[in-house]
């Protein structure tokens, strides 16, 4: 049976971390892959140093490319030349084009699912909006001790976008877990409550809203899914 070991490495989720560049999410899986890189790259290293051997780390895989979520991936590559770092195919050149001048092996990842370690599989990008422009998001589902993980950036998309996707990967039949960014706040109680019903409908049976979800997603999800949290926090 697999077992990917999933911790969250940094999370910003309040107003103050807007305001002082502390913001953003990092999760690291297994001891050689992270899931986005925060948005303080002196806090990223920091909190990596702690759970890993930076110089071990050999796949990155960047949600989308937001600030508060490439912000740790410079120094790492400052440390560390050669890692594979995951793109959505869409990803702003100039993001793709630094990564490459830094000495990372960008991969540029489309609509189709990709597997990039045993029982850790991309969903591959989903088209969302952001400010009125196209966005292009991807999420990481990750396979341990016979459970599904379903770990997103920010949700863009919309979380229930990012769920049916990672439901598209071969292989995957449910995903039990749910966390990370859901990109909820500023929408009102029954939007919320909308997503939460919809995510159970689907068979999720832990939801974890973080990082952009809002504080009354946080309480809503925790009203609904009771004490089936994700455990990352």
């Amino acid at each position: 049976m697999l077992k990917n070991s999933v911790e969250l490495l940094a999370e910003g989720r309040t107003k103050k971390h807007i305001e002082s560049g502390k913001w953003g999410i990092a999760f690291l899986v297994g001891k050689d892959v992270v899931f986005d890189t925060f948005g303080d790259g002196e806090v990223f290293m920091k909190c990596l140093k702690k759970k890993a051997r930076p110089d071990k780390i050999r796949h990155v895989v960047i949600s989308h490319g937001h600030w508060d979520h490439t912000g740790g991936l410079w120094p790492l590559l400052e440390l560390k030349k050669g890692i594979k770092i995951y793109f959505c195919r869409d990803t702003p050149r100039q993001i793709i084009n630094k990564a490459l001048k830094k000495g990372a092996r960008p991969v540029l990842c489309g609509e189709k699912p990709r597997r990039i370690a045993p029982g850790i599989y991309l969903t591959g990008q989903v088209k969302g909006k952001y400010k009125e422009k196209n966005i292009f998001e991807q999420a990481l589902v990750i396979k341990n001790v016979g459970k599904s993980i379903l770990l997103c950036g920010c949700s863009h998309p919309g979380p229930e976008a990012m769920l049916d996707k990672a439901l598209e990967i071969p292989g995957v039949k449910k995903i039990d877990i749910m966390a990370g960014g859901f990109h909820l706040r500023g929408a009102d109680a029954k939007e919320i409550e909308k997503t939460a019903r919809y995510i159970m409908w689907r068979g999720v049976t832990a939801a974890e809203p973080m990082h952009c979800s809002g504080f009354k997603a946080e309480r809503i999800f925790r009203r609904m899914f009771g004490k089936r949290k994700g455990g990352l926090r």
